[in-house]
């Protein structure tokens, strides 16, 4: 199964995660960057990045910032 088919899945995931208030998890949100910019969505990616209260090393190298 190609990368990109996982897509929908993993977004539908991290929505989960989200709504179970876990979208300030630093680790998190820096995967929900890396998940986006894998499944070619650059500006959630973004989106995401420029939401968050709290920037690490990691999350200032996910790709797609």
């Amino acid at each position: 199964m190609q990368r990109s088919a996982w897509c929908p899945i993993k977004q539908k995931t991290f929505i989960l995660y989200l709504k179970m208030g876990l979208g300030s998890d630093l680790m998190l949100t820096s995967d929900l960057i890396d998940m986006y910019s894998k499944c070619g969505k650059l500006g959630s990616a973004r989106d995401v990045f420029d939401r968050m209260s709290e920037r690490d090393v990691v999350s200032w190298t996910s790709p797609g910032t």
